[in-house]
């Protein structure tokens, strides 16, 4: 049998109607029974939030390599060399990023590109 996880709850409620239902909560407008039946939050979620100062968006995912705007020039990059019929491979692109990410070090950037560096099969070199 395969180890493919699959998560068993996702969030479907938006971090606006959780801001809302904390400050329903803490007004004492609704409580926490009826904001649950409103904005179809769990309950323990609600508990969570209420004992934490601040409601933050869950962090989900891997930590971004690089900001939006060096994404876009690199896209750009890749479509123009692609219309000039400069043909680009994979191992070139992957190298150029990595290249990218040591020029412009920053405490969340160089890390990752180490690590993804390291891992791809396309990076090895020797």
């Amino acid at each position: 049998m395969p180890r493919n996880y699959k998560r068993k709850t996702e969030t479907k409620y938006s971090l606006e109607d959780l801001k809302r239902a904390i400050v329903d909560v803490q007004t004492k407008k609704l409580n926490i029974g009826r904001a649950v039946n409103t904005y179809r939050i769990q309950k323990t979620t609600i508990y969570d939030y209420l004992k934490k100062a601040s409601i933050k968006l869950p962090r989900t995912g891997r930590r971004p390599l690089f900001t939006d705007q060096q994404e876009k020039e690199l896209v750009d990059y890749i479509i123009k060399c692609s219309k000039l019929y400069y043909g680009l491979t994979i191992k070139k692109n992957s190298s150029d990023c990595v290249s990218i990410c040591r020029e412009e070090p920053s405490a969340s950037q160089i890390r990752p590109c180490e690590r993804a560096s390291r891992k791809s099969p396309l990076m090895k070199t020797g």
